[in-house]
């Protein structure tokens, strides 16, 4: 949990105080390079390759500064946020591009939304009613007919519930 709150300790700062970690940093790494300097002085060198051989040692000020500004807690958001910026300033660059994306995008969310709900609850989901695997559809077949399905009548749907053995119950539903 400690280390939760340091980290978004080291967030907040990081996003709030970017300057004054810059300067820290620059400081920091200046200050490296100097004692590498006097270092190399105390060796031996001249002043001008004493600094030309600390600033090879370190790689660079700006590098350094980069690796650690990469490594920084809250880099990768401030990386996002650059990103959002750009697409935002070339969206707004082209407002007919952007309208014709964004209704291209809100028809295609709102047709598979459609779609996703007619099968979920055609397919996907079950019936609401108990062991709705045992529900079964009857109809009379007309065998001289064309149409094979005939609507029952009233009077044939009562003659099947009262004689019915192998249903539980019997319901009709007209169109």
């Amino acid at each position: 949990m400690t280390k939760l709150i340091s980290r978004a300790a080291s967030l907040l700062r990081n996003t709030t105080h970017k300057e004054q970690i810059d300067r820290e940093l620059t400081e920091e790494v200046s200050s490296y390079v100097e004692m590498l300097t006097e270092e190399k002085m105390r060796d031996g060198m001249d002043e001008q390759d004493a600094r030309r051989a600390a600033l090879m040692e370190v790689g660079g000020v700006e590098q350094v500064k980069e690796e650690v500004r990469a490594a920084r807690t809250g880099s990768a958001l401030e990386s996002f946020v650059m990103d959002v910026r750009y697409g935002m300033r070339s969206l707004l660059k082209k407002p007919a591009f952007t309208l014709t994306a964004v209704i291209a995008l809100a028809l295609g969310i709102g047709a598979n939304t459609a779609i996703f709900s007619v099968i979920n609850g055609v397919l996907l989901r079950s019936l609401s009613y108990a062991n709705p695997e045992k529900i079964v559809m009857l109809w009379e077949a007309n065998v001289a007919g064309s149409r094979l399905q005939n609507v029952v009548s009233p009077a044939n749907f009562v003659d099947w519930q009262k004689q019915s053995t192998s249903f539980d119950q019997i319901a009709a539903v007209w169109d």
